[in-house]
């Protein structure tokens, strides 16, 4: 029941969060990122879209190939 007795806080006063933020003490240009998380997220987004691109065509192709058939199924 702590949760619900804790007194809450005025709208005025914002939590220790809300302070701008500082540059990290500790920076150690080892352990950075040696590629950016927006590069990778291309990368996998260009795949996926791809790997999209070539199902969709097969599909494409296959259903084509069944309505050329059906029609001349039809002539007949």
């Amino acid at each position: 029941m702590a949760e619900i007795t804790e007194p809450l806080l005025p709208p005025k006063e914002t939590p220790e969060t809300s302070k701008p933020l500082e540059p990290a003490d500790d920076f150690d240009p080892k352990t950075m990122r040696r590629i950016t998380p927006g590069l990778k997220r291309l990368i996998i987004t260009v795949s996926v879209l791809f790997s999209f691109i070539l199902v969709s065509i097969d599909v494409l192709l296959a259903a084509l190939r069944e309505w050329r058939r059906y029609k001349q199924e039809n002539k007949r």
